[in-house]
């Protein structure tokens, strides 16, 4: 089944929330929609859930009009009934609509579609506990679950894991995608995590303000960002950007940064353009991060600052992740590491 946004506009009062989207989510792939708070992005799924309907445009799954019901929806805080077992609560989507959502068939076969969704989350065997005797990452994965028993067209996901820690929902995050990928499901993630995005989407769509800034593959949007908001808003360090020639903006990632010391500290480093980069500048802080050390540069000519990620076994052990003194450096980035973007209105610019 496919999930398509035409023309999609959607006010609440005077606040403009969605403004002409774009989107489609293909038959048996996962769609991530990542952006900042406030940009739209659970809006965007309600109207794909049927909750909410577009002041303009059409959301559609199979060329026919979203309706409720045509879809199954795990949000933030899926509740869970503390009366009822874990197959109870997740057996409670098909109790309600039986005829619907089992073809007419009896409580076997409910039962049997809901120990397969527990085994699909990893938690078969907790069937007849009760939810106060589960850890949040199982009720999670309940709540999951009970998402994944309904036969339907679509999947939604409302950032179902922002309340677990990050290295329990790494694990439920990837389970999710291995059961995406063996059942072929159509799903949509909703999500302000990068790293979440990026591990599930087939295609990620970028969304801010209520506006699609980019759609595309994990790779297209890491390697050739639309425009400089993308550029920023990708990645756990945010991109450099440094004023270039004829109005353009040149950017550039902190882990791309060739970081040595400076052969002349009175004579700055030329920029070049054909060349890629070369900034002279000064390291005011270091913060050790295991492998890697992240570097605050304050660039000599100009007044701005720069991050750069470098190899810790490259940045000297005895300094302790602290810098006594502004050590200068001679900070390179080869040209095929640069992004350019129009200055005016931040789009990309080059091929």
């Amino acid at each position: 089944m496919s999930l398509s946004f035409r023309g999609i506009e959607k006010r609440f009062g005077a606040e403009r929330v969605l403004s002409g989207v774009d989107l489609d989510v293909e038959d048996g792939r996962m769609l991530t929609v990542v952006g900042p708070s406030g940009g739209g992005k659970t809006t965007l799924l309600r109207l794909a859930a049927g909750l909410e309907r577009p002041d303009a445009g059409r959301v559609t799954i199979d060329g026919r009009p979203a309706r409720l019901g045509d879809s199954s929806v795990a949000f933030q805080d899926t509740p869970l009934y503390p009366h009822l077992t874990v197959a109870e609560n997740v057996l409670f989507p098909l109790r309600l609509a039986r005829s619907r959502t089992t073809g007419g068939q009896g409580r076997a076969a409910q039962r049997k579609r809901a120990e397969d969704a527990l085994e699909m989350m990893r938690i078969g065997g907790l069937g007849s506990r009760r939810i106060h005797q589960l850890s949040g990452g199982q009720r999670q994965r309940v709540g999951i679950a009970r998402a994944l028993v309904r036969d339907v067209a679509l999947y939604l996901f409302d950032e179902p894991l922002a309340h677990l820690d990050p290295a329990l929902a790494r694990l439920i995050r990837d389970d999710l995608r291995s059961v995406q990928r063996d059942t072929g499901l159509t799903m949509m993630y909703v999500t302000h995590h990068l790293d979440e995005a990026f591990a599930l989407g087939d295609t990620v769509a970028v969304l801010n303000g209520g506006k699609l800034e980019q759609v595309g593959t994990p790779w297209d949007l890491w390697n050739r960002p639309a425009g400089r908001f993308v550029g920023e808003f990708l990645g756990g360090v945010p991109m450099n950007f440094v004023d270039g020639r004829q109005g353009e903006t040149l950017g550039f990632r902190p882990e791309h940064c060739v970081v040595e010391p400076a052969d002349s500290p009175d004579a700055p480093a030329p920029w070049s353009g054909r060349d890629g980069l070369r900034i002279a500048a000064r390291v005011v802080t270091a913060t050790f991060l295991g492998e890697e050390t992240l570097l605050h540069l304050d660039v000599t000519e100009g007044g701005q600052r720069l991050r750069a990620m470098v190899p810790s076994s490259e940045w000297s052990s005895s300094r302790g992740g602290a810098v006594d003194s502004p050590a200068r450096v001679e900070v390179s980035v080869p040209p095929q590491r640069i992004h350019r973007f129009d200055g005016a209105t931040g789009r990309r610019i080059d091929g």
